[in-house]
């Protein structure tokens, strides 16, 4: 099912984007390119991790030594200082 128009504009707004052009509101089409290339800004990058110790005590995640994970590059990189972990 498509979203509304309305639905759209409370999409952008809520993620902080214009919702109008020239002071006209933007079609459908216009809202969901929007959308889509902010959602794709916003996507964090990630880093391929091995993890050397259990991280489940320290980190409460549910990985064993051993066991490989793509993860959020911020807590990827804290793993690895940490020494929880090795960059594949």
């Amino acid at each position: 099912m498509s979203k509304t128009k309305d639905e759209l504009q409370k999409e952008a707004k809520d993620l902080g984007l214009e919702i109008q052009k020239d002071g006209k509101d933007l079609t459908v089409e216009e809202l969901k390119s929007v959308i889509r290339e902010a959602n794709l800004e916003n996507q964090e990058k990630t880093i391929k991790v091995k993890f050397t110790k259990g991280p489940t005590g320290k980190f409460l995640l549910p990985y064993s030594v051993g066991q490989e994970k793509e993860l959020p590059e911020t807590q990827a990189k804290e793993l690895i200082a940490n020494g929880y972990a090795e960059k594949v």
